[in-house]
């Protein structure tokens, strides 16, 4: 399986931009490195989907770096930052350390593999 291309189509069906890989961090471990998507409701929707798909495929974990696009480390707005890691944290994933609003939040979402599944590696 493709996870890049996977997680493309996902992105097409809902209109938006989502680009991921293996993270190398952890076998059977993907990590979303961009989700970029127009208008109100796109987003939640492509990240359930997204979500929904790796868990059924058996996937146990998803990492992202929370940080708004378009702005350099440390120049986007403290309230921007933390709009996004509490939009990201609705979703169950959770900070790996603890919240700067001045660089990168590494989260983490932890999946359990359906039942009979077994992780991809």
């Amino acid at each position: 399986m493709d996870i890049y291309e996977t997680g493309w189509e996902i992105g097409e069906q809902h209109a938006c931009k989502l680009v991921s890989c293996v993270d190398t961090a952890v076998d059977g471990g993907i990590y979303l490195s961009i989700l970029r998507c127009p208008g109100r409701g796109a987003g939640s929707r492509c990240l359930s989907s997204f979500i929904a798909t790796f868990h059924r495929l058996g996937f146990r974990r998803i990492r992202l770096d929370a940080y708004p696009m378009g702005y350099q480390i440390g120049m986007a707005p403290a309230e921007k930052v933390g709009r996004l890691v509490a939009w990201y944290q609705r979703f169950g994933f959770e900070l790996s350390q603890a919240f700067r609003p001045d660089n990168y939040n590494e989260m983490v979402l932890e999946l359990r593999p359906p039942d009979g599944a077994r992780a991809p590696s």
